[in-house]
């Protein structure tokens, strides 16, 4: 049975020793005394084993700033190739979480998605380093508001990295079936990082104080109820980053999320279309509704990988014309457990459906409001001319009428 354990007994930390003079001093002929010159008797080490004969061990490191580093990674030679190396490296960043530290050392997943490997890999990639900076922020959050607030700075950082995230080195990338799997040592600027999350909740604040800014209304379900809050709350915070004063509105919400199984019936948009026009609409000219999930069960696709699939539903509607924008899609996430993967793969969907929308927001706002004066797009029905001879006058009559009523806007 292969077991990976924190070696703290002296016949682990022997089986620590046998591996490095194995792997490094005999495979690689490097002298004993420069493999273990930075070794102390202090040094904590994880010994990986098989019915206790030791094939992997790494290294454990807490520096003085409160950084842990996973260093030392080494494998006997006959037993490389067996995932021996990433379960120690999992145990070793499981032992720095228990101790409130994180790794420098990061793992991320990607699903190979139409044999696209060049994609997976920046897909892992960025997986990695939304694991790094996530626990860079720390997790000592209290309410929805500074879960969504690290969420945004955390996807701001990423999008960013250059600046931010240094890329020390790639310790391994490899192909395990269907997904792809890089380890980088990262290095971040703990200022930066800093600056960058007083920075988006400082904009987060001036755009709720910006009365001029276009108005957007989100209501976002998902099947699985406890998100509700969550969703939204990711769901405005990206769009007020967009430059958008957005807000969630309640009503549609609560409407959507009592007519889940109907989201597809076009009915529903006339009604969303009353309730935000009868509601305190405010600056908003438009609501998103959206509706997120899991498309089918999560699998697991190799030992410590659950892949989740989230589709994603979304409608831009216009409260004062016709228009309607969708940003629809399948999304996939890898991560070591089924509850991650099924969360990160519909905060993918969210994000993205977030992106698209948010520019055909800012055309509908120009479309209503072009050259100064608000355009309202009205359709109107005509029934009973049976005489089309006379219908012509008749209708031409008929809007004469109606401009009239309409006094004070330009027809």
């Amino acid at each position: 049975m292969m077991e990976a354990v924190h070696a703290t007994e002296e016949w682990q930390r022997a089986g620590v020793h046998y591996i490095r003079i194995q792997a490094m001093c005999v495979g690689f002929d490097i002298p004993l005394k420069y493999e273990f010159a930075d070794d102390t008797k202090d040094s904590e080490y994880i010994l990986v084993h098989e019915n206790g004969f030791p094939v992997s061990t790494c290294r454990v490191r807490i520096d003085e700033e409160n950084a842990g580093h996973i260093e030392r990674v080494a494998t006997l030679e006959e037993y490389r190739g067996k995932h021996y190396g990433a379960l120690g490296i999992k145990a070793a960043e499981q032992l720095l979480k228990e101790r409130g530290v994180f790794a420098e050392i990061v793992t991320g997943q990607a699903y190979i998605e139409n044999g696209n490997i060049s994609k997976a890999s920046a897909n892992a990639r960025k997986n990695a380093m939304r694991s790094y900076v996530e626990e860079k922020l720390g997790v000592q959050v209290k309410s929805t508001t500074e879960v969504v607030n690290n969420m945004l700075v955390r996807d701001s950082i990423v999008a960013r990295a250059n600046g931010y995230l240094l890329v020390k080195k790639v310790v391994s990338e490899r192909i395990l079936g269907e997904i792809y799997q890089v380890t980088l040592e990262l290095e971040a600027s703990n200022d930066l990082i800093n600056s960058m999350t007083k920075d988006v909740a400082a904009q987060l604040l001036a755009i709720d104080e910006d009365s001029s800014r276009n108005g957007v209304h989100v209501a976002i379900v998902d099947e699985d109820i406890k998100n509700t809050v969550l969703w939204n709350s990711y769901f405005t915070g990206m769009l007020k980053q967009a430059g958008f004063r957005a807000e969630i509105n309640d009503d549609v919400v609560l409407y959507l999320s009592q007519n889940i199984n109907n989201f597809n019936d076009l009915k529903m948009n006339t009604e969303i279309r009353r309730i935000g026009r009868t509601g305190d609409r405010g600056t908003a000219n438009a609501v998103i509704r959206g509706r997120v999930g899991l498309a089918r069960k999560t699998e697991k696709i190799a030992e410590r990988s659950y892949k989740a699939v989230a589709q994603v539903n979304c409608e831009l509607i216009g409260y004062d014309n016709n228009s309607i924008d969708v940003a629809a899609g399948y999304y996939y996430y890898v991560a070591d457990n089924a509850e991650l993967a099924e969360q990160m793969a519909k905060e993918v969907a969210l994000r993205t459906a977030a992106e698209q929308l948010s520019s055909q927001a800012l055309k509908t706002h120009q479309l209503e409001y072009r050259g100064g004066v608000h355009n309202i797009k009205v359709t109107l029905c005509f029934r009973g001319l049976s005489n089309k001879a006379a219908q012509r006058d008749l209708i031409a009559g008929a809007l004469a009428g109606w401009q009239k009523d309409m006094s004070g806007f330009i027809i």
